[in-house]
């Protein structure tokens, strides 16, 4: 079973929780008065920050949360162990290039994309292949690994599918996405259909269609999530811009994982593209911001 399954049901009780987080006062070996007060603050603690959590926008926190921003107790990322999940897609700095980033529970012997042009959506061809990297990364608790992979040699205004993951730890689903022109026409309308179907002219100068989010996590999102979510099935949109807040994780990286599972059905196909807002700013944030989409900014 996985640690976080193992923790929230080990640690059902308010006074288990203070119980690890003066444990973890303890092992400081702080000097009397800050000693007292680290203890004062570890039992006070989860009742402020679950407060904290209903005055900024994001679920309550529980009492797992609250240990787990303190790096006492461990946060899994992922539902199983080595299959990818949370994939997105993004645009790097070389209009042939189309990066991707997914995350495991557990190391994999390798971090692989398998991709090739298909026709149309439903099409799978899985002929090229290109090696990642992998990171650890470890704050506030977060248990698992981060994936990143480019995708070469694209050509513009063409659909491609793909798949990541590894032989071993197994592999993801199947998705696809378009490539962009290399003169495309900016359109400000959406329509619910591929704005590329039936396109009479150059397909290089095919139309380029935004979707603009800004201020979105996981409370009163949902319709916004399944209209961005029905836009890529059938790539009405080229690309999605987040312009800032961005999940409203606020220090709790449980809620990044469920933020990044949730959005998937877009961000595998559309690239997605961030800026930070005022709930990355913060040193903390931004430390979570910049890895738990990293490759959003660029080639990983």
């Amino acid at each position: 079973m996985a640690i976080l399954s193992q923790t929230v049901a080990n640690l059902t009780k308010m006074d288990q929780i203070q119980a690890k987080l003066i444990a973890k006062c303890d092992s400081l070996h702080l000097p009397g008065l800050l000693q007292q007060f680290c203890e004062t603050l570890a039992r006070d603690l989860v009742w402020l920050v679950e407060k904290f959590g209903q005055e900024i926008y994001t679920p309550p926190y529980s009492p797992f949360a609250a240990c787990s921003i303190f790096n006492v107790c461990e946060v899994d990322c992922c539902n199983t162990n080595t299959v990818p999940e949370q994939l997105h897609i993004a645009f790097t700095n070389d209009s042939t290039q189309m990066s991707v980033t997914w995350v495991t529970l557990q190391p994999t012997a390798s971090h692989v994309v398998q991709y090739g042009e298909v026709p149309a959506p439903g099409f799978v061809n899985l002929s090229l292949s290109a090696s990642g990297i992998t990171q650890v990364y470890s704050v506030a608790g977060w248990k698992g690994f981060i994936h990143m992979a480019v995708m070469t040699g694209l050509e513009p205004a063409t659909m491609y599918s793909y798949r990541v993951g590894d032989a071993q730890g197994g592999w993801s689903q199947n998705y696809s996405f378009w490539t962009q022109a290399w003169f495309p026409q900016v359109k400000s309308e959406i329509v619910m259909e591929d704005p590329r179907k039936g396109w009479p002219g150059n397909p290089n100068e095919m139309p380029l269609v935004f979707g603009v989010v800004g201020d979105m996590g996981m409370v009163n999102s949902q319709k916004t999530i399944a209209a961005l979510s029905a836009y890529a099935s059938n790539y009405s949109i080229s690309q999605v811009l987040h312009v800032g807040d961005i999940s409203y994780a606020d220090f709790f990286e449980g809620q990044w994982d469920v933020y990044m599972r949730t959005i998937e059905p877009f961000a595998a196909r559309l690239p997605y593209h961030v800026l930070p807002g005022n709930h990355e700013c913060p040193v903390r944030m931004a430390f979570q911001y910049a890895h738990s989409i990293e490759s959003v900014a660029g080639s990983p």
